[in-house]
């Protein structure tokens, strides 16, 4: 699985960094959501699909 943010849709809401803290990170000073690990394990790809959930912008990319 590979995880990405689509910059032209994040708001920077942070809905992401809430549900899967060790795969995504936002800086008060950040516009938008960043990828920490691009690549996360299988065992987390529940933490993953719900900030996808979440994501009131639907920015959050889950490939494979």
């Amino acid at each position: 699985m590979k995880v990405r943010i689509d910059t032209g849709l994040c708001e920077g809401h942070g809905q992401c960094v809430s549900a899967a803290p060790q795969v995504f990170d936002m800086a008060d000073s950040d516009e938008y959501a960043h990828v920490v690990l691009e690549s996360p394990p299988a065992s987390m790809r529940g933490e993953v699909e719900f900030a996808q959930k979440l994501c009131p912008t639907k920015a959050v990319i889950i490939d494979g």
